[in-house]
């Protein structure tokens, strides 16, 4: 919670490569060899408001996407769509080289990537997600826990649906 005393600016790359189409969650033939490549560069400005349990801050996502479908290569790059988030620090235990910290975080996506592009760089929907993270450290080791739900919206004809996720950490 206290990263970057509360504010400042902090950004990291992220590479994603998806080369299988699904169905309802479930994994159908690629007769095309689809695939696609996205590397994201989120830029992070968290903020601590009115006190250091409690921050807010946007997500700006600048991206590259490169696609081979059927109809040939193609690619684009720009700003995707941007988040703005909460976090609240329920419970934070602090002793001689460890700490237990419990929080709740919130997050709204908006459709502001462009759609009008191939490929696009944003899903053109508003999607909401809600999560719980539990973060303990102990000398050198840590482990890190979050579960995640979200809600999404539909955009036309595409509905990703809901969803459960969670990341864990050592």
């Amino acid at each position: 919670m206290r990263g970057l005393a509360g504010r400042g600016v902090r950004s990291f790359g992220k590479v994603v490569h998806r080369g299988q189409l699904l169905a309802d969650g479930e994994a159908i033939d690629n007769p095309d060899a689809r695939e696609v490549q996205i590397v994201q560069f989120p830029v992070v400005v968290p903020y601590n408001l009115f006190s250091e349990r409690f921050q807010v801050g946007f997500i700006a996502p600048l991206v590259r996407i490169n696609a081979h479908m059927p109809e040939g290569e193609a690619s684009s790059s720009g700003l995707a769509d941007i988040r703005l988030f909460g976090k609240y620090l329920l419970y934070q235990r602090d002793r001689l080289n460890e700490t237990l910290r419990v929080a709740t975080k919130a997050r709204v996506k908006f459709p502001s990537g462009s759609t009008s592009i191939t490929p696009p760089l944003g899903s053109g929907s508003t999607d909401y997600f809600a999560s719980a993270v539990v973060g303990w450290i102990r000398g050198r080791t840590g482990i890190y826990a979050e579960g995640i739900y979200n809600v999404n919206t539909s955009n036309n004809d595409v509905d990703f649906g809901n969803g459960f996720g969670y990341n864990l950490a050592l």
